[in-house]
């Protein structure tokens, strides 16, 4: 993303309209020698003479980072920099072997002013070279919904993938995608903005046989006396990604399920099939105030003043009346020399503490504003899959 932040000193080959050498595009090896002296992990890769970015760096920069998504492990060889006139700057920055796409923001080493050609970098036997490249720095805003590439028109089961079109979704250290990470509404916007090709479709009426929730624990489900609710047939999932014979996948309605790939198919036998309402969803406060829309302020603010006002009240009581003591007291009533009693002191506190405090107001105003929030979020999900349907069901 060429953000403001960036435009000044990133131009990337094709992004910027800058014509690149017109050099022999034939595969260069990665020489031993060249792994050695920069101390990375090149060996057995080779790029294109070709240079696939291009960074033009006005002043010194040490807040770069880069985002590479492939299908197979990469490196990125960063050279430079070289003056106006093509001519090293500094030889030691020249060249340099970095790590690939296993990390979701991978620093650049600071980066001295002049011009750096930046090539990708594969593995002799890669079956693939389709990189999604991504550059920003500290300032670059969080842009997790936009699609910077196109997939194919039509795509099997297995080659389903979200991060190679939207690589700005939130990742782990471990280049997994973090669907905790994205808001509910993102999801479902996602259903919106996908390409057809990157949907897939169960075959039958999945199960808890066929199918696990993640992120769900279907025991607390259970207890609660919600039925759990299975993506039924020819209903669109969402591909994230492939984890073997396996494929994790989105619902409409914002779940995340685990499915085995060949009970899915990429096109539907019928018209496809849509969720009307959120499923197996149970929602915490936390959840709630997490995920809280603007119309939603309102009651999380004044829940939070009340819950402010009493833990300040509660506090100022212990402290009067259990203060300085961190343990659990005790209180014994003597007659005649005699134990007549031994009350929980600590218990009485801390409940004459919640009665001064209003401790239980709090709650119950808390519990009616999480059934105001809680109300809102579904019917917005319930709105986002009325407009997913229409989606599905234009031709």
């Amino acid at each position: 993303p060429l953000d403001a932040a960036l435009t000044h000193v990133v131009k990337a080959a094709g992004a910027r309209g800058e014509a690149l050498p017109d050099v022999d595009s034939a595969r260069l090896k990665v020489t031993a020698g060249q792994t050695d002296r920069v101390g990375g992990s090149c060996r057995g890769f080779t790029h294109a003479a070709r240079p696939d970015v291009l960074l033009d760096v006005a002043r010194p920069m040490t807040d770069v980072w880069y985002r590479a998504t492939t299908n197979p492990a990469l490196r990125v060889v960063l050279e430079g920099p070289f003056g106006d006139d093509g001519r090293e700057v500094e030889a030691e920055y020249t060249w340099r072997c970095l790590a690939g796409g296993d990390q979701p923001r991978a620093a650049f080493p600071r980066l001295e002013m002049g011009r750096y050609r930046v090539y990708f970098a594969f593995p002799d036997k890669a079956e693939s070279d389709d990189v999604a490249f991504v550059l920003g720095t500290e300032k670059s805003p969080e842009r997790p919904l936009e699609r910077l590439r196109e997939p194919a028109a039509s795509l099997a089961v297995t080659d389903k993938r979200l991060l190679p079109y939207y690589p700005m979704l939130p990742m782990d250290s471990n280049a997994w995608l973090r669907l905790e990470d994205l808001h509910p509404d993102e999801r479902q916007a996602l259903f919106l903005d996908a390409p057809r090709s990157l949907f897939a479709y169960p075959k039958f009426d999945l199960d808890k046989a066929t199918a696990q929730l993640s992120g769900i624990d279907p025991r607390k489900l259970e207890e609660l006396g919600v039925e759990i609710a299975w993506p039924k047939t020819d209903e669109p999932l969402l591909v994230v990604r492939q984890d073997r014979d396996r494929v994790v996948a989105l619902t409409a309605d914002a779940t995340v399920v685990v499915v085995e790939a060949k009970y899915l198919v990429a096109a539907p036998a019928g018209a496809p099939v849509v969720p009307t309402e959120m499923r197996n969803r149970i929602l915490t406060w936390d959840d709630v105030v997490r995920w809280a829309a603007d119309e939603d302020r309102k009651e999380i603010d004044a829940v939070d003043k009340a819950n402010d006002k009493a833990e300040a009240c509660y506090s100022d009581y212990w402290d009067a009346h259990h203060g300085g003591v961190s343990g659990r007291l005790s209180l014994i009533t003597y007659v005649n020399g005699r134990v007549a009693s031994v009350r929980d002191y600590t218990a009485m506190v801390k409940d004459a503490a919640g009665k001064k405090c209003g401790l239980a107001a709090v709650e119950k105003k808390k519990e009616k504003a999480f059934g105001k929030l809680d109300a809102r979020f579904r019917k917005r999900g319930a709105e986002a899959l009325t407009q997913i349907a229409a989606r599905f069901a234009a031709p």
